[in-house]
């Protein structure tokens, strides 16, 4: 089972870390480490899963799993914009 898990991330990052590669490249986004980058991302979404699912925090209950996705991938996008 882990290995599956394991499988199925290394193609999401993969996929993650391609798509922020070609979009800094192209200067979408600014320059930044795509892996490093693609781990944030998720591992923002990663966290408020185990607060929600795991832990049951009540502060991570308030939001929506559409707010939370919304909230991780405008932070971190709007973070690699480019400075003017």
């Amino acid at each position: 089972m882990a290995e599956i898990i394991t499988g199925l991330f290394q193609r999401v990052f993969g996929f993650l870390i391609s798509y922020f590669a070609a979009k800094m490249e192209s200067g979408e986004l600014r320059q930044a480490d795509p892996a490093l980058t693609s781990q944030v991302l998720l591992g923002g979404v990663m966290a408020f899963v185990l607060r929600r699912q795991i832990i049951g925090d009540p502060t991570a209950l308030r939001y929506t799993q559409e707010q939370i996705v919304d909230a991780v991938v405008d932070t971190v996008l709007n973070g690699l914009v480019p400075r003017a």
